[in-house]
C-alpha cells in the first residue's frame, strides 16, 4: 500500500486546524479574550502568531499564568471606546506555520494566514472611578433613580454602569467554581461575581467591569477583568 505523501498530509492537517480556530461573539466584544499560539493536529505542531490592526482597542499581549507568560495563549486585551465614541472594528491576523519532514528527509514549512474581524462595543456610559463608596452611590442613583430599576430586582442586561477601581480581596468564594470574591478599599466593599484570574485574600487588585444589580444588591457582574497588583499592605474591613 503506497505511503501517503507527507506534504499532502501536512497540508490537510494545517487546513483543518486553521478552519477550527474561530471566535464566538466577535460582532459584540466587551471583554478581553485569549488567542491560541500553539496547537497540534495530525501529529504536527502548529505555532501561531498574532497581529492587530488597532493596538489601542485590541492589543496582543502576554497572558500571565502563575507569574510567567503562557506557552499556549496570548491575550487580546480589549479597551472599549468611550461612551461618546463609535464602536470600533478591529482585524486580528493569525499566521500559522507547520514544519514537516519530506520523503527525502529534508524539512519544509507550510504557512497559512487567516484574518478575524471583531467589533468592540463602546462603553454605555462614562466609566466611574474613585473610591468604592462613591462608585456604589453613583451606581445606585443610576439604576434606582435614573433608570427606574425596582428595589429587590435585577437590572436588565441592556443597562450597564462601567467602573474601574483598585481594592483588596477580603474573601474568595468557591460557588460554581467561577472565582467570585469580595473586595474593599476601606470606604466600602463589593462582590465581584465572576473572574478568570486567580486571587487570594489580601491581594491588591485592579477591577474593571460593569456594576449590575442582583435582586437589589449592587455587584460587579458583567464585563469583568481583574489584574493582581500584588499583596496589600492595607488592612481593610468589609
Amino acid at each position: 500500500q503506497p505511503t501517503e505523501d507527507p506534504t499532502n498530509k501536512a497540508q490537510a492537517a494545517l487546513n483543518e486546524f486553521t478552519a477550527n480556530v474561530t471566535f464566538a461573539n466577535a460582532e459584540a466584544v466587551t471583554t478581553s479574550f485569549n488567542l491560541p499560539i500553539a496547537g497540534k493536529k495530525g501529529g504536527f505542531n502548529i505555532p501561531i502568531s498574532w497581529t492587530s490592526s488597532n493596538e489601542e482597542v485590541i492589543a496582543v499581549v502576554d497572558l500571565m499564568e502563575n507569574g510567567a507568560p503562557s506557552t499556549y495563549y496570548k491575550q487580546a486585551k480589549v479597551t472599549r471606546p468611550a461612551f461618546d465614541k463609535e464602536d470600533a472594528t478591529v482585524t486580528l491576523t493569525a499566521d500559522f506555520s507547520l514544519t514537516y519532514t519530506k520523503n527525502d528527509g529534508t524539512s519544509a514549512t507550510l504557512k497559512a494566514q487567516k484574518t478575524y474581524t471583531f467589533v468592540v462595543v463602546k462603553e454605555t456610559s462614562e466609566i466611574a472611578s474613585g473610591n468604592l463608596a462613591a462608585i456604589k452611590a453613583a451606581a445606585a442613583k443610576f439604576y434606582f433613580e435614573e433608570n427606574g430599576v425596582a428595589a429587590g430586582t435585577s437590572s436588565p442586561k441592556e443597562l450597564e454602569f462601567p467602573v474601574e477601581f483598585d481594592a483588596t480581596v477580603t474573601a474568595v468564594l468557591a460557588a460554581e467554581g467561577t472565582g467570585q470574591f469580595t473586595v474593599s478599599d476601606g470606604s466600602a466593599g463589593i462582590y465581584v461575581y465572576s473572574n478568570k484570574t486567580a486571587v487570594k485574600v489580601g491581594d491588591k487588585v485592579h477591577v474593571k467591569g460593569s456594576i449590575t444589580t442582583y435582586y437589589g444588591t449592587l455587584q460587579v457582574g458583567a464585563n469583568i477583568e481583574v489584574t493582581v497588583l500584588g499583596d496589600s499592605d492595607q488592612t481593610v474591613e468589609f
